[in-house]
């Protein structure tokens, strides 16, 4: 014999063969459309990162060398001018500063072993700055070196912002700027050529040297670049806290990092410090050969880690890739979050319509118990067999809230025992 189910379990059941399904495949559309809005997110701030870094390399750093190596023809600036031409050469240093703010310092060395500097104040270190009678609104810091052997000495004033000069001072010194690294690399490279970055004696901050030659090789135009800004505008791109951004060099080393995150912030990696370690040892030996955008994933610490590797166009004859590395936990984790929250939607859509069904059944099985037509027909049958009965059923059931008068007599003159009798209304 067929059984049948009650209406209710036949519309639940059809529910979980119809929602529960839909609900695994809209998860499956919703995890798709989450990888490729994650990769998506990625491309945009890994193309934001490198238009940014072309942007200091070619706008900052480009056009202040331009303006150096017109400065290089120029008659002042030749080996023959010599230190007549002192005050002229100051003057226009002076005004690359001016035009330039991503310009730390700039300077000539010549193949005589003359020097001439003019550099901000604000990146001498506090102690230098006292050794050198620096005031406070002093600007810039005016360099002279002459002479040779015992008689070699250095001459220095500040200006001030208002464009005045302060006293001369003068000592002895050994500073040769033909045996510095930037004086080299430019006259080998017969063009502009970066030096590796390293820590400035008179600040401490972490920057770059660039010299461009002087025409006849009578010598060469510097640049010092502070790169404490490029570092801070590399780190307001990082895509969370454990995440790394380096910029690197073809020739193998880091030309600039973000800031790592501190042991202070409950959300840095206990072993970051390792990890940065070996993730810029794998960005380095990468940045040599890369030619085009690379991602791949590798574990540091026990940690998985996507690397991304964007090269830049060349700059100064040297080549540069911007790589990026970010745990994948913690760039999966809007994903995760986002996945989590439409699962629970999903399941409490899924008690909702269970609760509906049964909260239907509930108050149809309630409404039969005051209206059902059992009750009338029950009376009915009732009466052919006794009046009395009858009339007792249908006062206490049918009419319910009503007593039957009582003139009214169990027996032949009892009322009619009908779905429609009036007797008692």
């Amino acid at each position: 014999m067929k059984k049948n189910y009650p209406f209710s379990v036949s519309i639940l059941a059809l529910m979980t063969l119809i929602v529960v399904p839909l609900a695994v495949v809209l998860l499956g559309l919703g995890w798709q459309a989450v990888v490729s809005l994650e990769r998506t997110n990625v491309d945009l701030r890994m193309k934001g990162l490198a238009d940014a870094v072309g942007g200091f390399l070619s706008s900052g750093i480009r056009i202040v060398v331009a303006t150096g190596q017109t400065l290089a023809e120029a008659p002042s600036f030749s080996l023959q001018a010599g230190p007549a031409a002192d005050d002229e050469r100051r003057l226009q240093l002076i005004g690359v500063l001016d035009r330039h703010p991503r310009a730390g310092a700039v300077y000539a060395g010549y193949a005589d072993g003359h020097f001439i500097y003019v550099g901000r104040t604000g990146l001498l270190s506090p102690g230098l700055r006292r050794e050198l009678g620096a005031a406070e609104g002093d600007a810039l810091f005016l360099r002279t070196i002459a002479g040779d052997g015992p008689q070699r000495r250095e001459t220095w004033k500040f200006r001030k912002a208002d464009g005045s000069f302060g006293a001369e001072r003068s000592g002895p010194t050994d500073y040769d700027p033909r045996q510095r690294a930037w004086y080299r690399a430019a006259l080998a490279n017969h063009g502009p050529a970066f030096v590796e970055p390293y820590k400035f004696a008179h600040s401490g901050y972490t920057g770059i040297s660039l010299g461009t030659p002087i025409r006849d090789a009578g010598g060469v135009i510097g640049f010092d670049f502070d790169l404490e800004t490029l570092s801070q505008m590399l780190t307001s791109y990082k895509f969370s806290p454990n995440s790394l951004i380096m910029i690197a060099t073809g020739t193998g080393y880091i030309f600039a990092e973000s800031t790592d995150c501190t042991a202070a912030d409950p959300q840095c990696l206990a072993n970051h410090a390792q990890n940065h370690d070996a993730i810029q040892r794998e960005i380095l030996g990468a940045a040599a050969r890369v030619e085009q955008r690379l991602e791949c994933d590798g574990q540091f610490g026990g940690k998985d880690y996507k690397l991304v590797l964007e090269p830049l166009p060349p700059s100064f004859g040297e080549r540069f890739v911007v790589g990026v590395a970010v745990p994948l936990f913690q760039l999966e984790a809007g994903s995760r979050v986002l996945l989590q929250q439409t699962a629970i939607v999903a399941v409490i859509a899924l008690i909702l319509a269970a609760l509906a069904v049964f909260a239907s059944r509930w108050s149809a099985a309630f409404a039969r118990s005051f209206y059902s037509p059992a009750r009338s027909s029950a009376c009915a049958r009732a009466s052919k067999s006794s009046a009395a009965t009858c009339r007792r059923t249908w006062c206490s059931r049918s009419c319910g809230r009503r007593k039957a008068p009582a003139s009214v007599a169990c027996g032949a003159t009892s009322p009619s025992c009908s779905p429609t009798s009036r007797v008692f209304r």
